[in-house]
């Protein structure tokens, strides 16, 4: 039986082993968030980081991707000699239990994707994207956001860091950083450390992941901040200190094959808890 758990993750590593001195697709690329070119729903989880990956790797300029029989089913056809990328998808199959009773049951399932560059056909144009609002603008729309996440904010501190006693977010003066996409980088970064309190998402690491439960909750912590970005379209800049953990994300990915989807899941727990704070928000102030 194949494992999709150990084939997406040694793919991932294969990824990272391939490009060298290696730095993550969510430092290296503007980006926006994967979707389905057909269903227009956006990818979930290690999925958005497989589809990211193949981008970075192959310099694909589109983030929409679908199966091979979804670009067909739209008029296109991919390329000869283009290989897909792999996803997991989940479904529901009945099993028997030891009384022979029927259960239902999640199963994984390995697919393959394609991006819109491997695709012939008018329905791999990209299409016309939505007037930008202006850069003040959308830094304005960023601060209300954070607001309302109730996250408690410390400016002007020698470092950035969530400090869990206090529950506080501690954040050098904005004038210190290079520029506005820098700093919320940063501060999304210490946003979803924020999420994982007791009274949030209660999100406790030590359980599974013993003495890597640090490096594993800081990859959630990368991750997550990179899921925010692309929903805000600013570009993410990477912590001074992020080198100081990639070998060890390697190494946890390498000795267990579930590693990256509970960060990547993880990950997108905390961002879509973030962004539930801000749709409340809106609500409450319509």
């Amino acid at each position: 039986m194949r494992d999709a758990y150990q084939e997406m993750t040694d793919k991932l590593i294969e990824l990272v082993d391939d490009a060298g001195k290696w730095s993550p697709p969510w430092h290296s690329m503007n980006l926006d968030m994967p979707q389905n070119a057909k269903t227009k729903s956006a990818y979930r989880g290690l999925n958005v980081m497989m589809c990211w990956m193949t981008a970075m790797s192959k310099g694909y300029s589109s983030q929409r991707w679908a199966t091979y029989n979804q670009w067909n089913d739209m008029g296109g056809k991919v390329k000869k000699g283009e290989k897909g990328t792999q996803i997991v998808f989940f479904k529901t199959d009945e099993r028997e239990d030891k009384n022979g009773d029927k259960q239902k049951v999640m199963i994984s399932k390995i697919s393959y994707v394609f991006n819109a560059n491997q695709v012939e056909g008018d329905c791999a144009a990209e299409p016309t994207p939505p007037k930008s609002i202006g850069e003040g603008e959308r830094i304005n729309m960023i601060e209300t956001f954070v607001r309302m996440t109730g996250a408690k904010i410390s400016a002007d501190r020698n470092m950035a860091c969530y400090i869990p006693s206090t529950d506080t977010i501690c954040m050098p003066a904005f004038e210190n950083f290079k520029d506005a996409p820098h700093y919320y980088s940063v501060l999304f970064h210490e946003l979803v450390h924020w999420t994982g309190a007791k009274d949030r998402l209660d999100r406790n690491l030590s359980t599974k992941f013993k003495s890597d439960a640090y490096a594993m909750e800081e990859l959630v912590a990368e991750m997550g901040a990179a899921f925010l970005a692309a929903e805000w379209q600013i570009a993410n800049h990477t912590r001074q200190d992020h080198a100081a953990y990639l070998k060890s994300w390697l190494e946890i990915a390498k000795k267990d094959k579930m590693a990256l989807f509970t960060a990547a899941a993880q990950a997108a727990k905390a961002a879509d808890f973030l962004e539930n704070c801000w749709l409340v928000g809106q609500l409450e102030a319509a």
